[in-house]
Order: C-alpha cells, then sequence, then structure tokens
C-alpha cells in the first residue's frame, strides 16, 4: 500500500501544467493562422501527450510586436499570482509568439529565470535550444526572419497611409463643423470622404455676421448655447446613435448634458482652415509638393468672406486682450477648470478695513449658464506661476 501511494503522488507531482498562447492581428498584410487554428492544434496535441492545459490566452487584433506583457490576454498569465499555475507556454508557432527580435529574446530569458519552458509546436527543437547559449544564438537567428517581415509591414502601411495623405479622402476621426462624413466606392473599395453640412453651414454665416457686426466671442457661445447647436464632437456622438456628452461641470440647472460652447472653441471655429475645404495634418494644413494646400472639400467661406472674417476676428482679440492685460497678469495662462474658458482678474476693497481684494473668476460667469463659477484668490495662482 504505501509504495502504491508514494507511486501516485510521484505521478500526480509530473503531471505537466501548459498555457496556451494564441495571438492574431487580423493585419491584411499578415496571413496569419486562425484563433480557431491554433486552439485547436495545441489542445489536440496536449490530448496526445497527456498535458494539462491550464488556461488558454487569445489575443485578437494584438500585433506582433507587441510585448507579452502588455498583451491583453497572455499578460494577465504573466502576473506572479498566476505564473505559478502553469510551467510551459505554448505556441504554434514562433511567430505567434512574437515578431520582435529584442521582446522575443527578452521573454525567452525571463522564461529561463521563472524556470519555465516554451513549447513551439512547429519547432520541436525550440524548448531544448532555450537551455543553452549555442541553442539561444540559433533562436536569435531564427527571430530575425519575423522581424524584418514585421519591419516590411509597418512600411507597407506607412507608405499606404502617406499615399492616402494627400489624397482627397477623409482620413478618419471627427470632421471639422460645417462638414459631414459621406462613403463613395471606388473601384470596389469603400472610400470616405466629407462634404459641406448646410444645417452647419447657415450656422458658420451667422457667426460671421455676428462677429464682422462686433459681437463678441461669449455672445456668440451663448448664442450657440441657447439654441441648443451641437459642437462637432456632439454631432458625431449623434451620427453614430450615441449621446451628447458634456466635458464641463454643468450647473444644476442645466438639464442636458451635451458639450458646451465657449469663447476659445468659438475663435479656434472660426480661425480654422479647414473651414476652406483643406486637408490638415498634425494641426496644419496639409500641402503638396508644389507648397499649395490640399483641398478636399467645398469651402464654407469664398475667399473675401473669409479674409473679412479673419479680419475681425482679429480686430475683435487685440480688443480684448488690450483691455484685460492691463490688469491680468495671468490673462491667457489662467482658465476655468470647470469649462475652459479665460480667467477674467477681479480686484474689490473691503467696505470695513479698506483691504483690496484680488481673484481670478470665470470669465463665463455669471453671465453664462453653462458653468457653476470658479473662483482662486490671485495671489494663490501667480505663486503658483512663479
Amino acid at each position: 500500500m504505501t509504495n502504491a501511494y508514494a507511486q501516485v503522488k510521484v505521478e500526480e507531482v509530473t503531471v505537466r501544467r501548459a498555457l496556451l498562447a494564441e495571438r492574431i492581428s487580423y493585419s491584411r498584410d499578415e496571413k496569419s493562422e486562425s484563433i480557431e487554428a491554433q486552439d485547436a492544434r495545441m489542445k489536440a496535441r496536449a490530448a496526445e501527450e497527456a498535458v494539462r492545459v491550464v488556461g488558454v490566452t487569445a489575443d485578437v487584433s494584438v500585433s506582433g510586436d507587441v510585448d507579452m506583457f502588455d498583451r491583453p490576454a497572455l499578460g494577465e498569465w504573466l502576473a506572479p499570482d498566476k505564473r505559478e499555475l502553469w510551467d510551459e507556454l505554448w505556441v504554434t508557432n514562433q511567430d505567434r509568439l512574437s515578431r520582435s527580435e529584442p521582446h522575443f529574446m527578452s521573454f525567452v530569458f525571463k522564461m529561463l529565470e521563472w524556470n519555465k519552458e516554451i513549447h513551439v509546436l512547429d519547432d520541436p527543437s525550440f524548448t531544448e535550444q532555450m537551455k543553452t547559449p549555442e541553442g539561444r544564438a540559433i533562436l536569435h537567428v531564427k527571430s530575425l526572419g519575423p522581424h524584418k517581415e514585421l519591419e516590411r509591414i509597418k512600411q507597407r502601411i506607412q507608405d499606404s497611409h502617406d499615399r492616402r495623405r494627400f489624397s482627397n479622402r477623409w482620413p478618419g476621426g471627427i470632421p471639422p463643423f460645417g462638414y459631414r462624413i459621406v462613403y463613395r466606392y471606388i473601384d470596389g473599395k469603400r472610400c470616405a470622404y466629407i462634404e459641406l453640412d448646410e444645417e452647419m453651414v447657415v450656422w458658420l454665416h451667422r457667426m460671421r455676421r455676428w462677429i464682422i457686426g462686433n459681437e463678441a466671442f461669449s455672445g456668440i457661445a451663448t448664442r450657440l448655447l441657447d439654441s441648443a447647436v451641437l459642437t462637432a464632437r456632439d454631432r458625431a456622438r449623434v451620427a453614430r446613435g450615441k449621446q451628447t456628452k458634456s466635458r464641463a461641470k454643468l450647473r444644476k440647472d442645466d438639464a442636458e448634458s451635451r458639450e458646451q460652447w465657449s469663447n476659445g472653441s468659438v475663435k479656434a471655429l472660426l480661425t480654422n482652415e479647414a473651414l476652406l475645404g483643406y486637408k490638415k495634418y498634425q494641426g496644419k494644413v496639409l500641402r503638396d509638393d508644389a507648397g499649395d494646400p490640399v483641398r478636399i472639400a467645398d469651402p464654407v467661406f469664398t475667399a473675401e468672406e473669409w479674409e473679412s472674417l479673419q479680419a475681425a476676428v482679429r480686430a475683435r482679440s487685440v480688443t480684448t486682450a488690450r483691455r484685460v492685460n492691463r490688469t491680468s497678469p495671468a490673462y491667457g495662462v489662467a482658465t476655468c477648470s470647470g469649462c475652459g474658458s479665460n480667467g477674467n482678474h477681479k480686484v474689490s476693497r473691503g467696505h470695513a478695513n479698506g483691504l483690496e481684494y484680488r481673484y481670478y473668476v470665470c470669465g463665463n460667469w455669471p453671465n453664462s449658464k453653462r458653468c457653476k463659477g470658479i473662483s482662486c484668490r490671485a495671489e494663490v495662482l501667480e505663486e503658483m506661476m512663479e
């Protein structure tokens, strides 16, 4: 009985525990084995060798250059609490483990440090090679092939982006206020473009008339808020079937949560050259080899309308700066944490003691309901700026 019991205990201790690691990037340039195929192959092999599968990690849409520790599924099993549950890490081929040479070699050494093994179904010699300096040298050479293929894939993707950058297609993201995304089929492929949104164009021309009529940016923002005009970001949310969303702290009487217009957002919109139909990249107008702006849509304003608008914006900006900068050392630096508007410098004098008190308050309060009004002692703020 004692010998039989001892034999059973030995068999239990020597059971191999494997973690199956599956990955696919779904890159159009990468022809890879599907997650289902990887899963079926490894589970069949585990059954043949009587290996106990303790877990399966499936990283879908994860590139081969993402570090193993940063992968959503596999990364959890590399943490200390789960690392003790397995002894062997299985993959169908080396590419599924990593296409990055530095990540791959670093992980091999980390597995040796943990006293664990890597098993590659398509490379039976892998496990023994990782245990010797000569074998690791061979593995390093093997890792160079996937690494170079990864670099080729990245270059092809970058070249494709560069070609599209100078085309009249919409590169993606939220279109500027005044435009909407439309899809057209070119050579059998669905391509995104932008075109004028007539409803927003009407509001842009109204805003131009208001600013030329010497109305302040804050007044225009209030008009837009009172008319429930959505920002470009909120319009994009609605187009996707989502609810509008406010990034500001609304007052209690604001029933609707939507992104708020401000002095800054109105000015930024009216000076955005995207309103001329120009394509922008990293915040700047994209230009072709001849130095001309790349135009991807019809302009909201004619050249004459645009010039008169910019002149009015410059006049309004200069007037505001001169009026405020004489008394506000932090003008343009201090902004409201609730709505993002510039902070106004306020000075008051106590009736009883005659002392002077200085504050920075939200520039929109109390004339606009978009903010609850936030203030700060001027001395505290200016000390932080020094």
